[in-house]
């Protein structure tokens, strides 16, 4: 199922419900709506809603869209630590971090949004 973008103005990031499962194209999707919304208003923080999921791309396909995940922006991803995908989410903030992402994995949506409005790229 594709993810669910929008933006939140108040706040002024991009929030992403990421639900079922989640395809290489649907993150490609994602990204692109991402720029776009960056383009349009600026905002590069984002907060990723990843509880919903059940089913992630494949390990290579996450290295490669975490590898060339845009460098503008600041990603915060909320996870389960018992979700069927907390280790494909793990390994994601693994290769965006090790290719200079800010990005960091979270259990409670309050401290990701506290990172996000201390991080900037």
């Amino acid at each position: 199922m594709p993810d669910q973008v929008r933006v939140d103005e108040d706040a002024g990031i991009i929030r992403i419900e990421s639900l079922g499962g989640v395809s290489k194209d649907d993150i490609a999707v994602s990204i692109e709506k991402i720029r776009q919304i960056f383009s349009e208003l600026g905002f590069n923080r984002i907060l990723v809603d990843t509880t919903g999921q059940e089913a992630m791309a494949s390990t290579a396909e996450i290295f490669e869209l975490f590898s060339s995940f845009p460098r503008e922006f600041v990603l915060a991803m909320i996870a389960e630590q018992s979700q069927v995908t907390a280790k494909d989410i793990a390994f994601a903030e693994t290769v965006g971090v090790n290719r200079g992402l800010m990005m960091k994995v979270f259990h409670e949506e309050e401290k990701a949004l506290e990172w996000l409005n201390r991080e900037q790229p």
